[in-house]
């Protein structure tokens, strides 16, 4: 930073916007119709209810300024989606050992699935069972030793299979 401590003049205008003083000019104005007041949103430029938007103390009005469905977008269209897999999995991960009989309850209930899918897998799990297959120690993709799964590139090859450590099978799903 600098060393040269600030003038009064300069002083006085941090001071100023720190307090909030409300610059009048930018404030947006409602639309009344049928005596509701209705706000325009700037991203989709429709007139809504206060409702229709996520509430913020920060506004003089109370309200953000996108409405619900634009704040969504956005938040979808930005977000990273491998930062939030890895949230979501570790979210998971510790709601299942805070409460395992209730996951188990879960997949008890879940209905059985068929298809070539759960063919190619119960068919590499018998191979592996009579020795047929043999898992590797290590992941394909990143080399590391980990829980290995099978991958399929194609169902009717059931025993054509590449082995991936969890990560590395979702990112390969993902990419699809």
């Amino acid at each position: 930073m600098h060393n040269t401590p600030h003038s009064e003049a300069t002083r006085a205008l941090i001071s100023s916007k720190k307090r909030g003083v409300p610059l009048l000019a930018k404030r947006r104005i409602p639309r009344i119709v049928d005596g509701e007041e209705l706000w325009k949103c700037p991203t989709c430029g429709r007139w809504l209810p206060a409702l229709s938007y996520y509430k913020k103390k920060t506004t003089w009005n109370g309200i953000s300024n996108q409405c619900r469905q634009c704040y969504g977008e956005g938040n979808i269209r930005t977000r990273d989606k491998e930062k939030h897999c890895k949230n979501t999995r570790e979210s998971e991960a510790r709601r299942r050992s805070s409460n395992p009989e209730l996951f188990r309850e879960k997949e008890r209930k879940r209905p059985r699935r068929f298809g070539p899918k759960v063919d190619a897998r119960q068919i590499v799990a018998l191979a592996l069972r009579i020795g047929a297959l043999v898992r590797p120690i290590t992941c394909e993709d990143c080399g590391q030793q980990k829980k290995l799964t099978g991958h399929h590139t194609d169902y009717k090859k059931p025993l054509d299979v590449q082995w991936l450590c969890y990560l590395c099978h979702a990112q390969r799903h993902r990419k699809k």
